[in-house]
């Protein structure tokens, strides 16, 4: 990964230079260790509130008068004389005599501080970075270096828009060995005992073990799919969201519009955030528009900006490139959604009480821990088969307490509906296709049983969607 300012992380200068402003003051004051450290440790507001506290601190301190604390409204003269202060401290000359080990920090702390002076001193620059550290400061405050050095935040996704700009595809061959050598999943002994269960589908030892082995292939397949999206230049690209997917067979549909979005968002995001990296010096443009150049030619001597034509180039290569090398996430998506399908009809149900008179019947959604708690409840109408997310009077129970309230209680209710557990695959994603398989085979089943006691029993359409909104 490559990280790049402006895009992926930004560094602060202000708190950086900030800091090195009070670690020379604390230096130059001899400040004790304990008022050092609570030195260091603090912020200030404005540079009042700075000398106050050093005046505290070392009541005989001869304050520069020009000591502020710097931020967006500072003045040009506070941030030269910040930058000025910041070389001195680590001028070579200061240090000539020092170890090989302080002579490399000083020097990469002098790469830092002219990183500072770039952005800083650059009076139609400045205004454009105070927008994006603010912007950053709101909406990835994880991502703000106070230190100079490149963050990159493995929680989030990461997208690399060269990678998608370039003619070479991103191999993904040793990420998948390796996904298959840590998860240990076999396509060869998946089919084998997919076989066997196929001639005894009524083992329900065999049935046990290959709907393990059918959760297996749906954990590698989620894996895989990270994978696979890396070859559209993403890392720790997350699942397509499915949680209120209610039909497994709807999975594919979900991830080609995902693509279709992030080709979009790709265009109408990424495309100008890179721009306003550039417009601040802080990155260069894709090798796609750079080919000529030379490989160590500096940002600052490359165009400040996309043209037009630049912009139609790469949003044409973005087009056909995604078009190209999404196939495989299509083909894991695919699999995927065949063993969800599958996965699904194997969910784990419990009648908790059959009421023939009520013409309602609730279904329960458990979390699977230990405790097995009601987290969601549907309610289905016999009438019209008309399923609907109602208020959750359950709620928090467990499986257990429910039980007993429905012995001691339900019998003497002639109008309680019938009550149906579904207890959730903790690996499947979605926590509505189980219990919607479980609606449109079990109980649809249980009603036809009840129809057949009193009359021929008549078709039955599938349940309509729940109305989750």
């Amino acid at each position: 990964m490559n990280p790049i300012e402006g895009v992926h992380y930004i560094f602060d200068r202000y708190a950086f230079l900030n800091q090195m402003l009070k670690e020379h003051l604390a230096k130059k004051h001899s400040l004790t260790a304990d008022a050092k450290k609570a030195f260091l440790g603090t912020g200030f507001e404005d540079g009042a509130a700075l000398k106050d506290f050093l005046k505290a601190a070392k009541p005989d301190a001869i304050l520069d008068n020009a000591l502020n604390f710097l931020g967006y409204d500072s003045p040009q003269k506070e941030v030269n004389f910040a930058i000025k202060q910041a070389r001195s401290l680590y001028h070579p000359d200061r240090i000539n005599s020092a170890g090989e080990g302080v002579q490399q920090e000083a020097a990469k702390m002098r790469r830092h501080i002219e990183e500072c002076a770039t952005i800083l001193q650059n009076e139609e620059v400045r205004p454009l970075y105070n927008a994006r550290l603010e912007e950053f400061k709101k909406t990835k405050p994880q991502s703000v270096s106070k230190s100079g050095a490149a963050i990159i935040n493995m929680a989030e996704e990461y997208f690399d828009l060269d990678s998608i700009l370039s003619d070479e595809e991103p191999d993904t061959s040793f990420m998948e060995e390796k996904l298959a050598e840590q998860t240990g999943f076999s396509e060869k002994k998946f089919q084998g005992l997919k076989a066997v269960y196929d001639a005894t589908p009524d083992n329900e030892a065999i049935r046990d073990l290959y709907k393990d082995m059918l959760t297996d292939k749906y954990i590698y397949l989620r894996l895989l799919e990270g994978i696979a999206w890396g070859r559209l230049g993403y890392k720790g690209k997350k699942e397509n969201k499915i949680a209120a997917l209610t039909h497994a067979d709807t999975y594919l549909n979900g991830v080609k519009q995902a693509l279709a979005q992030e080709r979009g968002r790709i265009i109408a995001q990424e495309l100008p955030t890179r721009n306003t990296a550039l417009l601040l010096g802080l990155a260069q443009k894709p090798l796609l528009l750079t080919d000529q150049r030379e490989s160590n030619c500096p940002a600052a001597q490359l165009p400040s900006a996309f043209t037009e034509d630049e912009m139609a180039i790469m949003q044409e290569k973005i087009a056909r490139n995604f078009e190209d090398r999404s196939d495989f996430v299509k083909q894991v998506a695919a699999q995927k959604q065949e063993v969800l399908a599958e996965l699904v009809s194997f969910a784990d149900y419990e009648w908790l009480y059959k009421n023939p008179t009520c013409e309602e019947v609730y279904i329960f959604i458990v979390q699977p821990d230990e405790k097995q708690s009601v987290v969601f409840q549907l309610t289905l109408e016999r009438e019209n088969l008309a399923l609907e997310q109602r208020d959750n009077f359950a709620r928090g129970l467990s499986l257990d307490e429910f039980r007993t309230i429905v012995n001691e209680d339900f019998p003497r209710a002639k109008l309680t509906p019938s009550i149906i557990a579904v207890k959730r695959n903790k690996e499947i994603e979605t926590f509505l296709a189980e219990a919607i398989w479980v609606t449109e085979n079990k109980v649809t089943e249980y009603f036809d049983e009840l129809d057949a006691q009193n009359a021929p029993s008549t078709p039955k359409t599938p349940p309509s969607q729940p109305n989750l909104s």
